[in-house]
């Protein structure tokens, strides 16, 4: 027999055979039996309401034999079969044994033993697989009070067992849902950082009593109980057979069987699990729940009091939490399995495991932004001629989604550098693909010139006004997607010449919309909500690492890795002769030429003549501090301090007579 349960009723029958060839037959036999851990003899409680173990003894014609109840040492057990065993009765009269000689047909040498007991209301839960019953003949003998054969002449002893399967407990995990509508339903589960995962637990109950149930939830790193109230339990059976003795446990109790299990709603589950019923041991009422601890769902004495052919279930489902913390962290593409526990004290009330389930596993899914490219161009200004100030710059900064997760509250930022003013033209377009030369599908979302989040936009929180401050919202950027942003500046008009400066554009990130999706609302059923805040070790993953060492677990952020780079154009001069005092000597050339091989650009002079020389500056747009032209003289050249130097500021603006676009701050400057 098997799968038994708590009030079934089993028979047993015992064969004994004497074999030998003893004339008078077998004397003194003597049968003794056991009731094994899990039986007892029946007490009226059961299918039959039978009371007593309904003992037959005949021989293999089916006559009754006669026998005689051995008396015992137990008090808790019946003298006879169980405690001291039965004699079969011999025929002293006619000298004759219980049991007649070997024969193959008159079944006279035969004597057939049948009794009933009952399986215990704790049987189920006792870690037994079967329960074995054994029988043993202790005495017997070829004449009346002759010697016994057992141990003297039959030395191999002579017993034998029966086992009765038992009905165990089992158990199954699955996830019923998640906080979050964005993550896939795949097999793994996809879950992001921050996340919550609602778990149910089936236990089947065999019928009987399970003493000190617990169901343990075996939860790895990673993931954390929410202790928030959330729990549920629930009973399934065909009449509410099922009740627990914890003041802590308000099951509620649900009609069905093992073919309606799929159809539970999460609703329909609304038990409840006071404090006492819940902690994070075996032992104690406590509630301490960190990543990668168990929770223990103690259910105290449970009763399935149901007599019949289908099974009963006690259902738990609770939350937890996709941590956001370095236990274990939680990476793109780790997984996390999830197994469940059945637990029982055994008769000597002793804690142990009766099943664990297979695991629910979820997959770790995460965005990434790790492409962030800035470029800049010239806009107005002829290509070729000097970069200076006021010419307009046109920057374009490219990054898209190639993770496994949508990003959320994507956070483009660019502090525009001191050099640069007049931020402007700010056009930002969004692509369904990874490159820029997909779909524009930047209709689909919502740009807006406010800092308040529009659902699934984009928001241009930039102040062009401020020149130096420039922020691009993306309320959700899923998979695959990419942005291209370009706007222009201009340079300060009191840029220094060769002035060099860079431009960074920073990206960050979060895994969750807001801080977590509201239980309620979008697609949110679990019941609860992610509790802790953005960058929190139990809340969603962000960009909050940017700048920190080490970076820690919030490391959604990016920043171009080539920076924009910006050169102002440099001071260039050129000096050349324009005179000589003296006529005689050629005025071939200027004196431009280095080359000492020609003469050709050289200048004659003659001892004692005066060269008036010309310094043309080209000075770039913008403004140059404390400007110094200094003349380095070679030996053999002496200058005349003689009020004849002059200087004059040439530009393409002025009056004819004044070039106004070129201004010294000393007065006796001539202009």
């Amino acid at each position: 027999s098997g799968d038994l349960e708590a009030g079934d009723l089993v028979t047993f029958a015992i064969v004994v055979e004497n074999s030998g060839g003893s004339t008078g037959g077998a004397f003194d036999v003597v049968i003794e039996d056991t009731i094994p851990t899990g039986f007892q003899i029946p007490d009226g409680v059961n299918q039959l309401n039978q009371t007593g173990f309904n003992l037959q003894v005949t021989d293999g014609t089916g006559s009754a034999l006669s026998f005689t109840n051995l008396t015992g040492s137990d008090a808790d057990i019946p003298d006879g079969l169980f405690d001291g065993g039965i004699q079969l009765d011999d025929d002293n009269t006619n000298d004759l044994g219980a049991l007649a000689a070997q024969s193959d047909t008159s079944g006279e040498n035969l004597a057939i033993i049948t009794f009933d007991l009952e399986v215990t209301d704790d049987a189920p839960f006792l870690g037994l697989s079967s329960l074995v019953n054994t029988a043993t003949i202790s005495s017997y003998t070829n004449v009346e009070g002759g010697t016994n054969f057992v141990g003297n002449v039959d030395t191999e002893g002579n017993s034998d067992t029966a086992s009765a399967g038992v009905a165990n407990p089992t158990v199954t995990k699955s996830i019923v849902a998640t906080s979050e509508a964005h993550t896939d339903e795949d097999d793994p589960r996809e879950v992001a950082i921050g996340e919550i995962v609602r778990y149910r637990l089936i236990a089947s109950l065999p019928e009987g009593v399970s003493t000190n149930l617990i169901l343990r939830d075996n939860l790895p790193d990673g993931l954390t109980f929410l202790n928030d109230g959330t729990a549920r339990v629930g009973f399934v059976s065909d009449s509410s057979g099922i009740s627990s003795d914890s003041g802590s446990v308000t099951g509620n109790d649900i009609v069905g069987d093992e073919t309606d299990l799929s159809t539970i709603a999460s609703a329909a589950i609304t038990g409840t699990l006071g404090d006492a019923s819940i902690s994070d041991n075996d032992t104690t009422n406590s509630d301490t729940y960190v990543s990668g601890g168990d929770v223990y769902f103690k259910l105290g004495n449970v009763t399935n009091s149901e007599r019949d052919t289908n099974d009963e279930f006690v259902i738990v489902e609770f939350n937890a939490l996709v941590d956001n913390d370095t236990i274990d962290e939680n990476d793109d593409g780790d997984t996390r399995g999830n197994t469940a526990t059945f637990l029982a004290e055994n008769t000597s009330g002793t804690l142990i495991e009766l099943a664990t389930s297979t695991a629910a596993t979820l997959e770790i899914v995460e965005p990434a932004i790790s492409d962030v490219a800035k470029t800049v161009n010239r806009t107005v200004g002829t290509e070729g001629n000097p970069l200076d100030a006021g010419d307009t710059l046109t920057y374009t900064i490219t990054f898209s989604n190639t993770g496994n997760a949508d990003a959320f509250e994507v956070n483009l930022s660019d502090t525009l550098p001191d050099e640069l003013d007049n931020l402007s033209n700010i056009t930002t377009t969004i692509f369904d693909d990874a490159t820029p030369t997909a779909n524009d599908v930047t209709s689909s979302f919502t740009i807006t010139p406010t800092s308040t989040s529009s659902t699934n936009g984009v928001t241009d929180d930039s102040d062009a006004s401020a020149a130096d401050n420039f922020d691009i919202l993306i309320d959700q950027l899923p998979v695959g997607y990419s942005v291209q942003v370009t706007y222009t500046a201009d340079v300060v008009g009191d840029i220094a010449p060769d002035t060099v400066f860079d431009n960074d554009a920073t990206v960050t990130y979060t895994s969750l919309p807001g801080t977590g999706t509201p239980t309620g609302t979008g697609g949110n059923d679990t019941g609860s909500t992610t509790p802790g805040g953005t960058g929190a070790s139990n809340g969603e993953r962000d960009g909050s690492g940017n700048g920190n060492d080490p970076v820690g677990v919030n490391d959604f952020f990016d920043t171009n890795d080539t920076p924009a780079t910006v050169t102002i154009d440099s001071v260039d001069a050129v000096k050349s002769i324009v005179a000589t005092s003296e006529t005689h000597t050629i005025e071939d050339g200027d004196g431009t030429t280095n080359d000492n091989d020609s003469m050709t650009g050289r200048r004659r002079v003659t001892i004692g003549e005066i060269v008036r020389y010309r310094l043309a500056i080209e000075v770039p747009e913008g403004e140059i501090t404390d400007l110094i032209i200094q003349e380095n003289l070679p030996d053999g050249h002496t200058f005349l301090n003689d009020g004849t130097a002059q200087v004059a500021f040439v530009s393409s603006t002025g009056d004819g007579t004044d070039a106004t676009g070129l201004s010294s701050s000393l007065g006796s400057v001539g202009t």
